[in-house]
């Protein structure tokens, strides 16, 4: 165990780097800020106070450390990028309300994590931020979250549940590509933008419903989502893009409304169970639009 004695003020930059005997650090009160990567790769480290003379969380702080839970003191208002990148044995995190940022990478790999709280002081999810958390089951948003940034929640593959509050007005790309435990979706009215890649690869997906507000479906944005049986598009989308829902291999039928002017390259390609396409207006159709489909026989 470290005990940083009561007369440091600072830990500097990569001060403790690499100190792979280290199990616990005790630091005082007395130390207001501490440098980028200062316990960094103290891969035994399992336990460490964080005193409320912190503001800030530093980059890379933890990185690749063995902490199984972090409590993270009032204090602190900004959680850095890296900080506890590749921290694979944290299981939980509580953000206090004080917290109005976490970088990006913050918590990349932290393949334990099963549960994670966003407090009401955070507007925005950064990218990357939650990337790879393979054990994360669920997430709480706040209602004034206001966007979901890319590649936020990549390959989260155990999240089953989410609810994206009526706040969020933007969906990041890829950012729940690959949640493969994903049954269904929600999308509130405030969302004007789906992002590339955004949904793909959820291959448990069974239904989503896109709001009025939606009004272009971006490339592969539910590509490969195998279990999707079936898809509402709303009256507001103008443009369904490149290969949005190619590979939704269980679609059996889609209505697509006169709003719709294009559908891309693949849109819908290679979704082997589509045998009935409804299309309300005159939309110019890519030739591979549905390529790969029964409905190429029709």
């Amino acid at each position: 165990m470290i005990t940083i004695p009561s007369q440091v003020s600072f830990i500097p930059n990569y001060a403790f780097f690499g100190c792979s005997t280290i199990t616990s650090v005790l630091i005082p009160t007395t130390v207001t800020g501490m440098g980028t990567g200062a316990f960094q790769s103290c891969s035994s480290i399992s336990f460490i106070s964080i005193p409320t003379s912190l503001t800030s969380i530093s980059t890379n702080a933890f990185q690749s450390s063995s902490l199984s839970s972090i409590l993270i003191p009032t204090s602190v208002i900004t959680i850095s990028s890296y900080a506890f990148y590749f921290c694979s044995s944290l299981t939980s995190i509580a953000f206090p309300t004080s917290v109005t940022s976490v970088g990006e990478y913050a918590f990349y790999h932290c393949s334990s994590l099963t549960f994670v709280s966003i407090p009401t002081s955070m507007l925005s999810i950064s990218p990357h931020s939650f990337y790879f958390c393979s054990s994360l089951t669920s997430i709480a948003f706040p209602t004034s979250m206001r966007t979901i940034s890319e590649y936020s929640f990549y390959f989260c593959t155990s999240l089953s549940t989410i609810s994206i509050p009526t706040s969020v007005t933007a969906i990041g790309s890829s950012s729940f590509y690959s949640c493969s435990s994903l049954t269904s979706i929600s999308i509130p009215t405030s969302v004007s933008i789906i992002g590339f890649l955004s949904f793909s690869s959820c291959s448990s997906l069974t239904s989503i419903a896109i709001p009025t507000t939606v009004n272009t479906i971006s490339d592969y944005s539910f590509s490969y989502c195998s279990s999707l049986t079936s898809i509402s598009i709303p009256t507001s989308v103008i443009t369904i893009s490149r290969e949005s829902f190619s590979y939704c291999t269980s679609l059996s039928s889609i209505s697509i409304p006169a709003s719709v002017t294009s559908i891309g390259y693949q849109a819908f390609a290679y979704s082997t169970s589509l045998t009935c396409v409804v299309i309300a207006g005159s939309p110019i159709v890519d030739i591979t639009a549905f390529k790969g489909d029964p409905t190429n026989t029709c």
